[in-house]
């Protein structure tokens, strides 16, 4: 009963004696800590990422003709067709071609992995409703940020390929209601 009476009622001056007379605890495990602490810093491998911001702006129908014949997709729907363009097989395929990054890739089931584990390190987010944001994971500094950068040229080549399809397919079809009109009048 003495004895734990002496233990609830201790006084700093008791705690700090305690530490002087253990000391060795203190500072060995501070010591561990440390060495740890410092040998943890040079086997872990550093991780680069690198981000790219894109402000996707809204069509602009250049014709009034054209305005009825084009269909407006909502945000939800343009993130998802960009995230499917840059995850797309084709575009990582063209981007490892590009930066010759499957140089080592023996066979087509290393090449399917490297693919995979490409698309895992590649992050699409939307900030807003017209802000997207790509960012790359990568083990090296220079490479991840050449894959940011062909990832947001092969994003800007393929949208500029999609504009002009629209636009061409819209000019066929005028060019082919001019025909019949062109014969209604005749």
């Amino acid at each position: 009963m003495a004895n734990q009476e002496f233990v609830k009622y201790r006084t700093p001056m008791e705690y700090l004696k305690l530490f002087f007379r253990r000391k060795w605890l203190f500072i060995s495990s501070t010591y561990a800590g440390l060495v740890l602490g410092i040998m943890a810093c040079f086997l872990l491998l550093p991780k680069y990422e690198s981000s790219t911001i894109i402000l996707v702006e809204e069509e602009k129908i250049i014709n009034p003709l054209i305005q009825n014949l084009a269909i407006s997709t909502t945000a939800a729907q343009r993130m998802q067709s960009i995230r499917e363009i840059i995850l797309g097989w084709n575009s990582l395929a063209e981007l490892t071609k590009r930066l010759n990054l499957a140089k080592d890739i023996r066979t087509q089931l290393e090449f399917e992995e490297f693919i995979k584990g490409l698309r895992k390190n590649i992050a699409v987010q939307m900030r807003q409703p017209n802000i997207i944001q790509i960012s790359y994971s990568g083990k090296e500094q220079q490479e991840t940020q050449l894959v940011t950068q062909a990832l947001t040229d092969i994003l800007i080549a393929k949208n500029m390929a999609s504009q002009t399809k629209e636009t061409d397919v819209a000019i066929k079809f005028i060019k082919e209601q001019l025909t019949i009109y062109k014969r209604k009048i005749k």
